[in-house]
């Protein structure tokens, strides 16, 4: 049986996932409910004005007195902006099975939000309210949207065509992934989740970190210094190498490696789970390989300078975990 307890408060290391209040309208039409670039991955259409917004948000708040009833805000912790949304739907009573969505802001994309709040709902259904297995589905020409479900642990069961006709009139093949409650309470390989083994040296005190954590120290430290692909659009570009080489000295595993057309690309294995910091760089999902590489490889698609950047600048990220 699903135990409901609405859209309590959650809040994550950069986020805070909390109800929809009425003063949230102009942020929500600013910043993703009027931008087309959203819309595109949506089925209703980009808001036109601030009315169509107030009408949205307004339905949404006369409705959280109901138990059944959980549509989150994403605010950002550190600034308060209002990012983006998450709900969860479609629940079934004889399954105890639910559906989830989310959108955000195309100011906040490629910064790990999306994963950090969907890996925090997915805790959510399974510890708190006892779902079954949580589903989500995807636009095929949207990939980004299915790397994020395959970080916090979802799979891809099949795609389903035409499943949607967006406002555009346009039908939309879509993935669709999920994820039962044994397989998250048996693997824990998360970026939410996972706990990860730190060099106390490192980080003080402090003697694990979620992979989000090191997630966010490398986001925070990748810049034209530890590649010259870098760009504030897409932080992660050319960070494959360099940024293996870190992860390996800080966690320990292994190195491995997957031909692409713009050649190999590098990646870590931990505790028999690849963990690939630099995904987000590419449009489309990875075909993975897995073949076994070695510093020397990995070192040969960076340079000494990049590799004591980045190496000191995450140290020092993480090294503000204790204090």
């Amino acid at each position: 049986m699903i135990d409901f307890t609405g859209t309590p408060k959650i809040e994550t290391e950069r986020l805070i996932l909390r109800k929809f209040e009425m003063t949230d309208v102009q942020c929500a039409f600013d910043h993703w409910l009027s931008d087309e670039r959203v819309a595109d991955n949506r089925i209703n259409p980009a808001h036109k004005s601030v009315s169509e917004t107030i009408e949205r948000v307004s339905k949404i708040v006369t409705q959280y007195e109901n138990k059944e009833f959980c549509y989150w805000a994403i605010e950002l912790k550190e600034t308060g902006e209002l990012i983006g949304e998450i709900d969860l739907y479609d629940f079934d009573s004889a399954t105890d099975n639910c559906e989830v969505s989310y959108s955000l802001g195309h100011r906040w994309w490629n910064q790990g939000y999306g994963t950090e709040a969907l890996g925090a709902i997915v805790e959510f259904v399974f510890k708190t309210m006892n779902i079954h297995k949580i589903a989500a589905a995807h636009n095929t020409d949207n990939p980004a949207s299915g790397r994020i479900m395959r970080k916090v642990g979802m799979e891809q069961e099949g795609v389903i065509r035409h499943m949607i006709r967006n406002s555009k009139n346009q039908y939309k093949d879509c993935a669709v992934y999920g994820l039962l409650k044994e397989e998250y309470t048996k693997n824990h390989t998360t970026d939410y989740q996972c706990i990860l083994k730190l060099n106390d040296k490192t980080i003080g005190t402090i003697s694990t970190v979620t992979k989000v954590q090191l997630m966010n120290a490398l986001n925070k430290s990748w810049s034209l210094k530890s590649s010259s692909k870098w760009s504030f659009d897409n932080p992660a570009k050319g960070q494959c190498g360099v940024t293996s080489l870190v992860v390996q000295d800080t966690l320990g595993g292994e190195i491995q490696k997957t031909r692409l057309a713009e050649g190999w690309h590098y990646y870590n294995v931990i505790d028999h789970a690849r963990c690939d910091f630099t995904e987000s760089q590419f449009s489309e999902s990875i075909n993975y390989e897995d073949i076994p590489s070695n510093r020397e490889e990995a070192f040969m698609d960076t340079n000494l300078n990049q590799y004591n950047y980045l190496k000191n600048s995450v140290e020092v990220q993480l090294s503000k975990l204790s204090k």
